[in-house]
């Protein structure tokens, strides 16, 4: 599998997460990890908005866990 579609599914995979408020927040940080990961390959220019977008997203659904 090639690192395009690895990270589409990643992607899909985290937005299937989020809907979900019962996961566990170490799960979801290690989504968000490899959501990270994926998108840091696909789009090296935009890596530091995605940086704070992943901090925001993590923080938000934090929130809705506890």
């Amino acid at each position: 599998m090639d690192v395009a579609k690895l990270s589409d599914q990643i992607i899909r995979q985290h937005r299937d997460c989020v809907q979900h408020s019962f996961v566990q927040p170490h799960f979801v940080r290690a989504k968000l990890s490899l959501l990270f990961l994926a998108f840091s390959v696909r789009h090296p220019l935009v890596l530091s908005d995605f940086v704070v977008l992943s901090q925001f997203s993590f923080f938000q659904i934090l929130r809705s866990v506890a």
